[in-house]
């Protein structure tokens, strides 16, 4: 089949050209139109009963779309820098889309009066020189709404909370406002004033920067590594213009086809670009290398091209297929960004593969003769590899497995120290500023994240009684004892604020006990409007909601966070409320908790995806499983490596098993086929291992090589996660190819799946 194939498009080469050229002009057109989803909602699973309860939270309490700012000074407490800090206020409440802005300069304070209380501004007669600014200070600082809220404990630090109209995913409107705050803050520091920017939005906007400096970097990096590795390699200009030409075609069909189907690129899907990249060059080496071992033999250069696609079409075929697997395997988790980026990888493999079968019998022609004196010369470090191979593999094969074997039951003792964890803050780079700047907030003031529990009375009594708030009241301060939480902010501060304005004693700071005062409180928090306040109770008196404010701690602390907090409301309100928690922290608890549930099962698909393929293809389980198995040592070595290392799972090195599975397995398939193929010629299994070393065996050196170094160039990422993504998949290569080379040829001399040995021939011994 594939040689008719090859035949029909030698023959109309200029017309397929042509019409590929055409495609591709039509896809880098599509690609200019393509947009990046910054939110984090393609990590959330849109069918769980977490998330569905959240968009109804959202709905009723607004969005987390604040932005935080920390004014840094040596001391606030000074007319100068509370002026600045009125003004800041003030004129960042004027920036377009930007719903209010909340400070110390625009508070209200709850005082006491001759009879009952007033609400006054904060600031009133202190900025005029009619008050004092140390009892401001006092006051500021001996009141809890404020500290750890609005101000820091030693009275150095100031927050300005920026809360913003709804923007959906259009960063235009968010990000502009970012953008004119950051530019507007630079010009407003002073020797002695620094501002500090953080915030779910800040994170979403610098998120799509970070990204698209990567693409900047990632792709014309691994061009030129691979542009270089391959002139290297082979001393020929042209045969780089062949992988190349594969390598660009299949990079913009593929992106260019997420764009035409309305597709966004997000925290995942931004990492087809060097998968692709690097998954079309592969075959391309096998086919080259095929050419120049097919053209020595072979006069004529249309039958040279014929043969080579003949010979390797169908391996290619199953390499791909698999590589597609174990893509598609992705697909299977309920993550919309694991998703995505299955279904793409998968497809820009399948790309790859239309790709080389139409180019290569087009551009094979362009590649240089090759006699076999030349080639001997240039693989002259090659056959003494091949010969040293050959002896390890005769002599020391009982010793392989035993290291084999060792290998496997260490591995799996660093899986089992494996922690899953998700913090997109902790996963930057620690100098970025917006890494520097969440530190900064976290340390000094209230967290970055938030943590929010709804509650409600089980018996529908509401909370205008002194033992509902007595228990919520208990929650508050089990919560703040948590390293991990900041400040919580809770209706019962304001009720205790307001009893202490009310009787003028410090001491009265607490909850009252007399059910009518509580009501009068609650009612007339309600009546005030105050939007901050506000959403901490709902007008009926039923519902509290509670806001803790987190550290921007990863998904591991954040669930044990959530375990404790259930329990407590458990144990020691005796089932007094009915509660809910929710906010992103929740939701990527849920999600890394079901992560590695969700890649075993995706690992599964591919394993036994790829091991029916494979079956089907040779005919044969022994070769399906010594294709497949010596593939699974180095991903658990990988991942007990992560576990001995302290390398958390992440939503990117989670995907390596099933990404490495479909790619490394190539290397066993050519290796099995050629293996194979040199057996039923030579009747001998050193023989055909001779062979297979000797031919194939280059390719996958070169190959391997390639693939390496492009996965190593994410090094350069500004992502921790998908660093580690990459040297770790870069790592799980190399060990595959030693296990190819080394692992497979002791499995295939000591199984023998292709049947006794015939007769030896021309001295041959085994």
């Amino acid at each position: 089949m594939f040689r008719k194939f090859a035949e029909i498009t030698y023959l109309f080469k200029w017309p397929i050209a042509c019409a590929i050229i055409l495609i591709t002009i039509i896809m880098g057109q599509a690609i200019f139109k393509l947009e990046i989803d910054p939110s984090m909602e393609t990590l959330f699973v849109k069918s769980s009963p977490e998330y569905l309860y959240y968009r109804a939270y959202s709905e009723k309490y607004g969005s987390d779309q604040m932005i935080a700012v920390a004014m840094a000074t040596p001391d606030l407490f000074t007319l100068s820098n509370l002026r600045t800090l009125r003004n800041l206020t003030e004129t960042i409440g004027r920036f377009d889309h930007v719903e209010r802005v909340l400070s110390l300069s625009n508070s209200m304070s709850i005082r006491p009066k001759l009879i009952g209380i007033k609400i006054e501004p904060l600031f009133k007669d202190v900025l005029k020189g009619k008050r004092p600014v140390e009892e401001l200070r006092k006051e500021v600082l001996g009141t809890e709404l404020y500290v750890r809220n609005l101000v820091s404990t030693d009275g150095k630090v100031a927050t300005i909370l920026i809360h913003l109209k709804p923007t959906g995913k259009n960063l235009n409107l968010s990000g502009s406002v970012i953008k004119n705050l950051r530019q507007y803050l630079a010009k407003e520091e002073s020797p002695g004033i620094r501002f500090y920017v953080a915030g779910s939005p800040v994170e979403q906007y610098d998120f799509i920067r970070l990204i698209r400096s990567d693409q900047f970097v990632f792709v014309p990096l691994i061009a030129v590594l691979l542009i270089l590795t391959t002139v290297i390699i082979y001393g020929n200009f042209n045969c780089m213009v062949l992988a190349m030409a594969i390598v660009f075609t299949t990079l913009i069909w593929s992106i260019g086809t997420i764009s035409l189907f309305g597709q966004q690129l997000n925290l995942m899907t931004s990492l087809l670009a060097p998968v692709i990249m690097i998954v079309a060059v592969i075959n391309s080496i096998y086919l080259m290398n095929a050419f120049f071992e097919i053209r020595v033999h072979q006069p004529s250069l249309k039958k040279s091209v014929v043969l080579t696609i003949d010979r390797l079409g169908e391996p290619c075929f199953l390499t791909h297929m698999t590589a597609m697997l174990g893509f598609l395997s992705l697909a299977i988790t309920p993550v919309p960004a694991i998703q995505s980026f299955g279904i793409f990888a998968a497809l820009g493999t399948f790309y790859s593969f239309v790709v080389e079968m139409l180019l290569t019998p087009i551009l094979l022609p362009i590649l240089p003769y090759r006699n076999s004196k030349k080639i001997d010369e240039e693989h002259l470090a090659h056959r003494v590899l091949v010969s040293f191979l050959e002896n390890l593999d005769f002599k020391w094969k009982w010793l392989i497995l035993g290291l084999t074997f060792f290998v496997i039951a260490f591995s799996w003792k660093g899986i089992m120290k494996i922690e899953v964890d998700t913090n997109i803050v902790k996963q930057m780079k620690p100098d970025l500023p917006l890494a520097v700047s969440t530190r900064f907030i976290d340390q000094n003031l209230t967290g970055v994240y938030s943590l929010n529990f709804v509650l409600r009375p089980k018996d529908g009594s509401g909370f205008a009684n002194y033992e509902a708030l007595r228990h919520v009241e208990e929650f508050k301060d089990f919560l703040e004892a948590n390293p991990a939480i900041s400040k919580v902010n809770s209706i019962t501060t304001v009720v205790k604020k307001i009893n202490e304005a009310r009787a003028n004693d410090r001491d009265a700071y607490k909850i009252p006990k007399s059910e009518s005062d509580i009501k009068r409180y609650l009612n007339g928090i309600v009546k005030s409007r105050d939007p901050e306040a506000v959403k901490l109770l709902s007008p009926d008196l039923k519902e509290i909601r509670l806001e803790a404010r987190m550290r921007a701690v990863g998904t591991t602390e954040g669930a044990q966070l959530e375990i404790d907090a259930k329990r407590f409301l458990d144990e020691n309100s005796k089932g007094y409320f009915d509660y809910h928690l929710t906010g992103n922290v929740v939701l990527l608890g849920k999600m890394a908790k079901d992560l590695l549930r969700q890649q075993l099962e995706s690992f599964g698909f591919a394993f036994i995806s790829i091991l029916i393929l494979i079956i089907l293809i040779f005919r044969s389980f022994k070769l399906a499983l010594l294709a497949a198995i010596p593939n699974l040592i180095p991903i658990l070595a990988i991942y007990g490596l992560m576990g001995f290392c302290g390398i958390e799972l992440s939503t990117p090195t989670a995907m390596i098993s099933s990404i490495v599975l479909g790619l490394v397995v190539d290397a066993s398939i050519q290796f099995l086929y050629r293996f194979r193929y040199e057996f039923k010629l030579h009747g001998q299994y050193l023989r055909a291992l001779h062979t297979t070393y000797q031919s194939t065996g280059h390719s996958m050196v070169v190959s391997t090589l390639i693939l390496v170094i492009g996965f190593a160039s994410s090094v350069f990422a500004s992502f921790r996660p998908t660093i580690h993504f990459g040297l770790l998949t870069s790592l799980t290569i190399f060990f595959a190819l030693v296990c190819t080379v080394v692992v497979l040829p002791v499995c295939l001399l000591i199984i023998k799946p292709f049947g006794p040995q015939k007769l030896f021939r021309h001295g041959s011994k085994n």
